[in-house]
């Protein structure tokens, strides 16, 4: 919350400050103020009706959902190199259960998405059949993806440049290399 009320306020913390545009701190500010007051709306009612059920509608989705974002979003990107054009090299697809893949809207075929984010996400896993030559393996859970992410996301964390490479079937082909080397260069 303390972010939402600071860009709320008019402002960027320092870390937003260095990766948003500043002809984009605007929306930022006005994303922030609407969450503001959805939040004080639902306080409102609240004390208005003399009851929780508002503040049901706000709270528990996100208590109850953001833990899951976390839970199936890291295996997603977490570890891999970042600042590359080619989604094969910064995302990873990784098999979830029925729950994890419906409330993630069958977004497990991560590298798919990227790749062709024009295709309806129903018809993903078919197109992951259909460029396997092109891209590694996915992962057999989030739990192996995670395995995988976590010791690499820690060392991330303590700023060492480290980053996992994902290892490409002989088959495929870097669609520019010239360009993964100049996003490499910087």
């Amino acid at each position: 919350m303390k972010p939402t009320f600071l860009n709320a306020s008019g402002e960027l913390s320092p870390e937003e400050a260095t990766y948003i545009p500043e002809g984009e701190a605007g929306r930022v500010y006005a994303v922030a103020r609407f969450w503001v007051a959805i939040y004080l709306a639902a306080i409102c009612l609240a004390i208005w009706f003399s009851s929780l059920l508002p503040l049901m509608i706000v709270g528990p989705p996100l208590l109850c959902g953001a833990w899951h974002h976390i839970f199936a979003g890291v295996p997603q990107r977490g570890g891999l190199a970042e600042n590359l054009l080619d989604h094969r090299l910064n995302t990873r697809t990784a098999y979830m259960n029925p729950i994890s893949r419906f409330n993630y809207q069958n977004m497990k075929d991560h590298v798919e998405r990227h790749m062709f984010p024009m295709a309806p996400h129903h018809a993903l896993p078919k197109l992951r059949e259909m460029i396997a030559h092109d891209h590694s393996s996915p992962n057999t859970s989030i739990w192996q993806a995670s395995a995988e992410a976590w010791p690499v996301v820690r060392r991330q964390l303590r700023y060492e440049e480290v980053f996992l490479e994902r290892k490409w079937p002989a088959t495929a082909i870097s669609y520019r290399p010239r360009l993964h080397d100049l996003a490499a260069a910087t």
